[in-house]
């Protein structure tokens, strides 16, 4: 629809006059009757973490474009002191995790099945 077509101004008529709000806000609540939930807690939890993912992912891909490191991980094996082992053998054991669970997903995923 592009603006020469006559119900592109029926539309713009009805965002206007405040049509549009309202039938938003009526699916909106009548979602949350549908699912027997609390629609703003509904909306929350999903609309919610949105801004904070577009946040993340645009600060990991700035520092990755000035080659900057990213982790606090690596913030604290580098410039701390006076470290105990056991953390470094924390930090060693989170990383060894997250790599075997990314390899079992990914192979997972391709269908070699589980390793």
């Amino acid at each position: 629809m592009d603006a020469s077509d006559p119900r592109f101004d029926s539309h713009l008529n009805d965002a206007r006059n405040g049509f549009l709000r309202s039938d938003i806000k009526g699916w909106f609540l009548g979602v949350g009757y549908c699912y027997a939930v609390n629609p703003p807690v509904f909306g929350s939890i999903c609309a919610g973490p949105i801004p904070f993912f577009r946040l993340s992912i645009t600060w990991l891909v700035r520092y990755l474009r000035r080659g900057r490191a990213t982790g606090a991980h690596r913030y604290l094996l580098v410039t701390s002191k006076n470290i105990p082992g056991w953390v470094y053998s924390f930090i060693a054991g989170m990383l060894e995790l997250c790599v075997c669970s990314t390899v079992r997903k990914i192979r997972s995923q391709i269908g070699r099945g589980v390793a």
